[in-house]
């Protein structure tokens, strides 16, 4: 059943999981949400470490003029287009119908627009929704309960 693909990307981080039927159905819940893959940011504690203080008259910035709000939004672009690369790559490799996006509201349009601009031939749906602490199967649950997933099955049924 790998026909669904979901992202969850945050600031940090992007994790790839795939949806796959059980092999012993009659013995194991089925589908089930299994990570297939995780990139990392490679930027991101540097980005944070020179992002400005915001709200603290009279503190310094520290070195933020070292590394531009412009730079930063470049290295963030740069990121999506890492994650858009591997959603093309695993939607090669499976032949996805259906891609779940799951992103943080501020960054979720912008993820959008880079896997659709190289992800072809796939149905796109998401949610503005920080889940990335969540693990596969509370993942899972979630997405169902918000009708993006199809539910998981008890054995035998």
């Amino acid at each position: 059943m790998n026909q669904y693909c979901v992202v969850v990307a945050n600031g940090s981080q992007a994790k790839f999981f795939t949806l796959e039927n059980s092999e012993f159905p009659e013995l194991e819940s089925s589908p089930t949400l299994v990570e297939a893959t995780t990139i990392t940011h490679p930027d991101y504690v540097s980005i944070q470490k020179y992002r400005p203080f915001h709200g603290h008259e009279g503190l310094s910035a520290g070195p933020t003029a070292v590394v531009s709000e412009n730079h930063i939004q470049d290295r963030n672009k740069k990121f999506l287009k890492t994650i858009a690369k591997e959603a093309d790559k695993m939607n090669k490799d499976f032949n996805f119908s259906e891609m779940v996006l799951v992103s943080q509201k501020r960054l979720i349009n912008d993820l959008r627009l880079a896997v659709i601009d190289k992800v072809k031939g796939v149905h796109t749906q998401e949610l503005a929704k920080d889940l990335s602490k969540l693990g596969p199967r509370e993942l899972h649950n979630y997405l169902a309960k918000e009708k993006l997933l199809p539910i998981r099955r008890n054995p035998g049924h």
